[in-house]
């Protein structure tokens, strides 16, 4: 702890310097009961903050290690206009609470709100052909012998026991027990060498949730809906036409939202702004390196900035951010991840007209022929991506090797784009942007799960009884935001 005249800390939000009875000054009221320290404000972060501050109504201040905050949501700019980091369209997670912290960042007006069957329209590259009907691959494009093979296993183990995806022991168990060898033979095993690099029998079954191989097509939409009227059928079964399906039978009801102008600064920036309209004090460029106890609470935080080292008396601390980073604030320490993540590119492409790709937002490749793994369209969700006559359209693929030039990656994927007849030979691409960030692909590997679970382990058992995980975490099935969200709740109503 830092000794003298009481913690000072400089609030980057407000541009002033303020002590830390100075942040218990929210909304003209004062609050006695010192803030609870949020870790990170990527978004789900600053939704979790902006829950406690909104909703609780508790006094938090917000502590972000690089300059800006937004995390992912914060777009770069080029020549063109915004580029966002990936296929991030905004998802319902089910709460209440938190979804309507949708409308708290940006208001009704200002977002598109995607619904039914079109909150996510989303398909897959299989067998050379772009499959705008599902996400799911259609294994009709097989070979009839395998065809009919494939049909043989998935009918001969209808009634059987289906793992899932925390009782599978790795993902060929959890393949087989939904689909047969056949499948597995046929289509899972290409997949993953080309998406991970591994076969599935050593990867994780949480990676079909990430790449969404929880079911496959294999008959026309007249018999698919009549054949998931089986429970044990619908667990395996997609459906070939996803706009035709009927909405009343869809899993959930939640929707899909994107702001109306693009680029997902603008709900960095909104809630930003709710965030300071709430009470909530913004730390950036501060990372915190100690922790005070009192009776196996944290009564205090150090907080290192370009400023010096400050002192913050909180009354909780929720880390909201990678846990390696907060097991060493306790005094553990991890490992490295057994599968480095592979050197990864996303490549923003401008275009001089649309690509074809349908009505699709994104979509998988599950084809290794090529070397992409994702594409996103933003215009299909967004108009306004298309602002000034150029088509953006981003590549997230993998590269021989990480020291690959930007340059070579674009010329890669434009080739292969224009060989898939996702880029027409007339189209021209006026424009191209590489991503600064995100160069490596995680690795779903059983040994990385194992390693982030003992991290998680030794990370629990130092825990003090106010201090919070809430983070992706793969190893319970926490992957995308609204998983973050929703598992994040319980949490939020115990601080």
């Amino acid at each position: 702890m830092v000794q003298g005249e009481g913690p000072r800390v400089f609030n980057r939000a407000a541009d002033q310097v303020v002590t830390a009875d100075g942040l218990h000054e929210r909304m003209g009221q004062t609050v006695t009961e010192a803030p609870i320290a949020v870790v990170g404000s990527g978004a789900s972060g600053m939704f979790q903050a902006l829950y406690l501050a909104k909703v609780r109504r508790k006094p938090v201040v917000l502590i972000e290690q690089a300059p800006v905050i937004g995390g992912m949501f914060a777009s770069e700019q080029t020549a063109f206009g915004p580029a966002d980091q990936g296929a991030y369209l905004l998802q319902e997670c089910g709460h209440a609470g938190l979804d309507a912290l949708f409308f708290e960042c940006l208001p009704p007006q200002d977002w598109h709100v995607l619904d039914g069957v079109r909150r996510d329209i989303a398909g897959n590259f299989f067998r050379g052909q772009l499959d705008q009907g599902s996400l799911y691959a259609d294994l009709r494009k097989l070979p009839a012998a395998d065809i009919a093979r494939c049909l043989a296993d998935i009918q001969a183990r209808a009634n059987g026991p289906v793992l899932d995806f925390d009782t599978a022991a790795n993902l060929a168990a959890y393949v087989e027990s939904r689909f047969g060898p056949g499948v597995a033979e046929k289509f899972i095993v290409p997949l993953t060498q080309k998406i991970w690099r591994q076969p599935p029998d050593k990867l994780s079954a949480w990676a079909a949730k990430i790449v969404h191989l929880t079911r496959v097509v294999i008959h026309g939409p007249e018999d698919s809906l009549r054949l998931k009227e089986k429970a044990e059928l619908d667990r395996v079964l997609g459906y070939p036409d996803q706009l035709s399906f009927p909405p009343a039978r869809l899993a959930h009801h939640r929707r899909a939202l994107y702001p109306r102008r693009f680029g997902l600064q603008s709900v960095a920036d909104g809630l930003k702004a709710a965030l300071i309209r709430h009470g909530v004090q913004i730390i950036t460029g501060g990372k915190v390196t100690g922790v005070q106890l009192s009776v196996s609470a944290v009564c205090a935080i150090t907080v290192e900035m370009a400023e010096g080292v400050s002192a913050l008396k909180v009354s909780g601390l929720l880390w909201t951010t990678a846990l390696p980073a907060a097991l060493a604030l306790l005094g553990g320490s991890g490992g490295a991840l057994a599968n480095p993540p592979i050197p990864h590119r996303l490549v923003y492409l401008f275009l001089d007209r649309p690509p074809q790709t349908g009505p699709l937002y994104w979509f998988w490749s599950y084809d290794p022929a090529n070397a992409w793994v994702r594409i996103s369209v933003p215009g299909a969700y967004c108009p306004a991506a298309n602002d000034g006559g150029r088509y953006p359209i981003c590549i997230e693929t993998h590269v021989p090797q990480a020291a690959a030039g930007d340059a070579e990656v674009v010329n890669q994927v434009t080739a292969e784009l224009r060989s898939a007849g996702i880029v027409t030979a007339a189209t021209q691409v006026v424009g191209s942007h590489v991503l600064k960030g995100l160069r490596g692909y995680f690795v779903p590997s059983l040994a990385n799960l194992e390693s982030m679970q003992d991290q998680r382990a030794a990370l629990d058992a130092r825990l003090p009884k106010n201090m919070y995980i809430s983070s992706q975490d793969l190893s319970s099935g926490v992957f995308y935001l609204p998983d973050i969200l929703r598992a994040s709740a319980p949490i939020l109503e115990r601080m």
